[in-house]
């Protein structure tokens, strides 16, 4: 989905619905712990609340949000963990490199 300016946008919400973001990610097509959501982020704090939307990697969590689970991070791609935060949900983390 884009904009008037061609800025990809998407509708913020929807974990695992039809949110505006692709979903035909390569990293693991046969895995069911990914999934793409889209999310309210800018590095100005200024901005207005849903001015930047961005799609966003996320992976489901087995394990609590402080403990490390290797088959959860085996599902990002390459060396990414899944970090469990972005989201505000405790079983859904996001592909992130640290």
């Amino acid at each position: 989905m884009l904009d008037e300016s061609g800025k990809r946008t998407c509708s913020v919400g929807g974990y695992r619905a039809d949110n505006g973001c692709p979903s035909d990610h390569p990293f693991s097509p046969e895995s069911d712990r990914l999934s793409t959501t889209c999310l309210a982020i800018s590095d100005n704090a200024t901005a207005a609340v849903g001015d930047d939307f961005h799609c966003l990697l996320s992976c489901d969590r087995g394990a609590s949000q402080t403990t490390s689970d290797p088959a959860d991070d085996a599902a990002c791609p390459g060396d990414s963990v899944c970090a469990v935060g972005p989201t505000r949900l405790r079983h859904v983390g996001v592909c992130v490199y640290v």
